[in-house]
């Protein structure tokens, strides 16, 4: 749900009747996420609304130099384990930032190579996409080469666990320590800079993204585990925290948080999304209003609130269930039954069911760690 000033953001606006339901929503389902969105861009029709969970187009100018987004698309991401580079490099800045641009050139040359693959793709291999309009109106055996430079399509480079790197690196976590913070957000403005070099020489859309990490906070953490073994507070949790996020476990208010991670939206813009654990929230409308009125004042982008909106089949019990290792119980009755009960969580970006598709392992336990923020 988009919303901006004069509008439908404030009581005065003249939608400001349709954004209290959103918000009545909200309670009841979590969703909509809220996308802030200038004057400028409603007037222009240039609002642009994430692919997914989270990807974001860059702008891209045609010949009538109109600001276009319908009909873009983004070919994949490459995604960086950051707390891997970390723990090779523990305490040792340069080594970490001489592997990361290694990295980084990985990453491109996997870009571009991607790109040549794809971009002599007939378009009558997905009519729909290719020939009816979806994405383009090509003949049959024409190539979507045009498409894939230029900047039309996206392609971008992730990552994941800088909270984790802010501890390997300097000791502390970059949401407890003021010097740290600043330090592990100037690994991620490098990043960014990198990125945006690579679009520059390339001719190809190249975007930061905050990867989701549904599976990846998993699969990055064991492997690691395995060749490095228990770091504690790191490979010890079983999972690794999401791209420019607070840690999950770290008890924050939620403005802090939402101020230690705004600079995450503009960094990476490609990809980015920040959320808020909080009690239900349907008999305090207001807050809601006053967490999203400061969340645009310092820069946040796109973001979610996450609220208590599960059900037991059984018992009737309707609030939050609790998560244990073994799935989750309803704190009434203790019913761990999958199948008598409705259970929504935010993973990553998306609301899932667990009941009807579990989560790995890894995902799980960064789930049975989520604090309140308020």
């Amino acid at each position: 749900y988009a919303v901006t000033e004069g509008l439908n953001f404030n009581p005065e606006d003249p939608n400001w009747d349709i954004s209290q339901i959103a918000f009545k929503c909200m309670t009841k389902s979590v969703y909509p996420d809220i996308l802030f969105v200038t004057p400028e861009q409603v007037e222009k029709g240039t609002v642009v609304y994430p692919m997914g969970c989270r990807a974001f187009l860059s702008p891209w100018f045609n010949e009538k130099n109109e600001e276009i987004y319908s009909g873009r698309f983004n070919l994949g991401a490459t995604s960086i384990n950051l707390p891997r580079i970390a723990i090779k490099h523990q305490g040792d800045e340069d080594g970490f930032y001489k592997e990361l641009n290694e990295i980084l050139d990985i990453c491109k040359e996997n870009s571009i190579f991607r790109a040549k693959y794809l971009e002599n793709t007939p378009a009558e291999v997905a009519p729909i996409l290719w020939m009816s309009g979806a994405l383009a109106n090509k003949e049959p055996k024409e190539t979507i080469k045009e498409l894939i430079w230029g900047g039309y399509a996206t392609i971008s480079i992730g990552y994941i666990g800088l909270s984790e790197v802010s501890e390997l690196l300097y000791g502390k976590n970059f949401a407890q320590d003021e010097i740290s913070y600043e330090k592990t957000f100037k690994i991620l403005e490098h990043i960014s800079n990198t990125v945006k070099r690579f679009k520059d020489e390339t001719n190809l859309g190249f975007a930061l993204y905050s990867t989701p990490s549904e599976s990846l906070c998993d699969r990055f953490a064991e492997i690691d585990f395995k060749e490095f073994g228990e770091i504690k507070g790191i490979t010890d949790k079983g999972y690794y925290d999401n791209s420019f996020h607070v840690s999950s476990k770290i008890k924050i208010n939620p403005f802090e948080k939402l101020k230690l991670e705004a600079p995450g939206h503009t960094l990476a813009a490609g990809g980015h999304i920040s959320y808020i654990e909080t009690d239900s929230l349907k008999n305090n409308l207001e807050a809601i209003h006053e967490v999203l009125k400061y969340a645009q004042s310092i820069g946040i982008h796109y973001m979610g609130i996450n609220q208590p909106v599960d059900k037991c089949h059984i018992c009737g019990f309707n609030g939050e269930f609790l998560a244990t290792e073994n799935g989750f119980e309803c704190p009434q009755c203790h019913n761990h039954d999958s199948t008598q009960m409705n259970v929504i969580r935010r993973v990553c970006g998306y609301l899932a069911q667990p009941d009807s598709r579990p989560f790995n392992k890894g995902k799980q336990k960064e789930v049975i760690n989520r604090v309140k923020h308020m």
